[in-house]
């Protein structure tokens, strides 16, 4: 007969009984079918024999005493005499724990709001930061929308031996961002605008701006505010797979100023275009003066905006410029002269440059005829000095001094209307 219990320490194991014997049994113990000795340590093997009075028999019975280990587990015990051997029994066999273990169960890094799940293996208390909780019947404990609070250090122990103990460190990842002004911003032109952006996480952080989807290189400053100035800003902070936006609208108004009036002729001459430069916001619209033969604008970019105006005038007039918004307007004027006119100014022009190169060609041609009379006076004049000096020599050589002072005279003169007609 064998009987059976078991635990972590030196105990009870089972009990084995041999009746009705004679000479008494000799009980021996076996794990699987290995011969057990009393070792006075993990083995303990204690008998006892009882004599039946009326008929003389013997009782023996045998208790083991046994200190399980961990690789008794699913050992097979039996026990027997010389002549019998008992069927094998199993028993549940307990032994001390040896190591514990916690695991965390999580997916990429944990943040804000997440669940977090711990594995553990023979561990029967929690320690979660400031609150202790008996892990029963389950393997794993989860920690529900965990926060920045939540980020420590968890440990797992056994009941009666806190030293064994196993623990994790768990760092709960978050970022807070706050942008002011956040919404939508009017502003005048020449004013500033101050800028906030506050932010506060468990790591390293990197910061990106855009406006209207144009990135750019670092954080707007708005010291004194254009119209260029107006748009959708966008703040993106990162840190690592957290991501927080903020953004805001500003808008630059003002009062429209022409910046420029301006005139000039067309290609072909039989018109005039007047453009009007204007800047403001909201976009300005224009009013001219006078009507034209066509209209256009330019596109209204950063505030300014550009009118043009073809006319045909048929008199001297002066022609306003008028551009306006809900912030009120600005207007400006210009002179511009007829078409007519300007025409016939180019007339008379050609006709005043044809009288003088007239003029010019007449005096060179009066020059060259004063030479060629000169030049005739004086062969005239030598022809008959050279008679008179055949009657005389006086004479010849009174008429030789006045016929070189007569020469002198005409090469003085010659030369005179040379540089006469150069010039």
């Amino acid at each position: 007969m064998v009987g059976g219990g078991g635990g972590g320490f030196t105990n009870a194991l089972g009990q084995c009984t041999a009746p009705d014997s004679n000479p008494a049994a000799n009980i021996t113990w076996f794990k699987n079918k290995k011969h057990l000795v009393a070792d006075g340590k993990g083995i303990t093997i204690s008998s006892k024999v009882k004599v039946d009075e009326v008929t003389g028999l013997t009782t023996t019975s045998s208790t083991l005493q046994y200190t399980a280990e961990k690789g008794d587990t699913d050992a097979l015990f039996t026990c027997g005499t010389l002549n019998a051997l008992s069927s094998p029994v199993s028993f549940t066999v307990t032994y001390p724990t040896e190591r514990v273990s916690l695991h965390v169960i999580s997916k990429g890094p944990l943040m804000e709001g997440d669940n977090v799940t711990l594995k553990v293996s023979k561990c029967i208390l929690m320690f979660l930061k400031r609150k202790v909780v008996k892990v029963e019947n389950s393997d794993s404990y989860t920690v529900t929308d965990v926060t920045r609070d939540s980020t420590g250090e968890y440990k797992c122990s056994i009941i009666d031996n806190a030293k064994m103990e196993d623990s994790k460190n768990i760092t709960i990842n978050y970022l807070d961002m706050s942008l002011s002004p956040s919404e939508k911003v009017m502003k005048s032109a020449g004013e500033s605008l101050a800028l906030n952006l506050q932010t506060d996480a468990s790591g390293e952080l990197r910061v990106s701006w855009t406006k209207d989807n144009d990135k750019l290189d670092k954080m707007p400053k708005f010291d004194k505010l254009t119209y260029s100035d107006s748009g959708k800003y966008e703040v993106v902070v990162t840190m690592g797979a957290l991501i927080k936006k903020a953004s805001f609208e500003l808008v630059v108004e003002g009062i429209p100023v022409i910046r420029r009036l301006a005139k000039q002729r067309g290609e072909d001459g039989q018109h005039k275009v007047l453009t009007c430069e204007a800047e403001g916001s909201p976009k300005p619209t224009v009013a001219w003066s006078v009507n034209g033969t066509s209209a256009d604008e330019s596109p209204y970019v950063n505030g300014k905006i550009s009118y043009k105006l073809t006319i045909v005038p048929t008199v001297n007039l002066t022609v306003v410029c008028t551009v306006s918004n809900e912030l009120g307007q600005d207007t400006r004027a210009i002179n511009v002269s007829t078409l007519f006119e300007e025409v016939r100014m180019d007339k008379q022009g050609s006709s005043d440059d044809s009288d003088t190169t007239k003029l010019v060609v007449g005096v060179i041609v009066g020059l060259l005829l004063a030479t060629v009379v000169v030049g005739l006076a004086y062969w005239l004049y030598m022809k008959k000095s050279k008679q008179g000096s055949w009657k005389t020599g006086e004479k010849e050589d009174g008429s030789t001094e006045e016929s070189k002072k007569l020469e002198e005279k005409i090469e003085e003169k010659l030369e005179e209307n040379s540089q006469k007609v150069e010039v």
